[in-house]
């Protein structure tokens, strides 16, 4: 049981790697920008050891991650208001897909794609009301 949870979690944080390796036309399909760093840092940081312990991430990729994770919450406040609406144009968010190709690569995973199903549910006056995102590994070309 505890495998399968970590599994899980194994899953979710590749997932969010391959998105955030990914254009911004594809990042927010799935994710607004503080979705993509919390996500990341939920996925992470409580499973960091045991990922080590199974040997699901070397020590040389979770610091990797955990760059990622800093880069994210070094840009937490009022100071960088640019980066968390600026997916698009901020230049942190390039360094931050290179830092993710660069751990795919690094893994042996660099061809991984994620299959994303987003069905959005609207108002009377065409304001998204809800949504529902479904992301799924695809590992065809691995």
């Amino acid at each position: 049981m505890q495998l399968d949870y970590l599994r899980y979690h194994y899953e979710e944080l590749l997932k969010l790697l391959v998105i955030l390796s990914k254009d911004y036309e594809i990042q927010l399909i799935a994710y607004t920008e503080d979705e993509l760093a919390i996500d990341f840092e939920n996925e992470l940081i409580p499973n960091t050891q045991k990922f080590i312990d199974e040997g699901y991430f070397s020590e040389e990729v979770i610091s990797l991650l955990l760059e990622i994770d800093h880069f994210f919450e070094t840009r937490s406040g009022q100071n960088y208001n640019g980066f968390w609406s600026g997916i698009e144009t901020h230049p942190d968010w390039g360094v931050l897909r290179e830092m993710a190709k660069n751990i795919l690569v690094k893994l042996g995973m660099d061809k991984l794609e994620v299959n994303i199903d987003a069905q959005k549910e609207y108002d009377q006056h065409r304001q998204v009301i809800a949504m529902k995102v479904t992301i799924e590994l695809d590992e065809s070309n691995l």
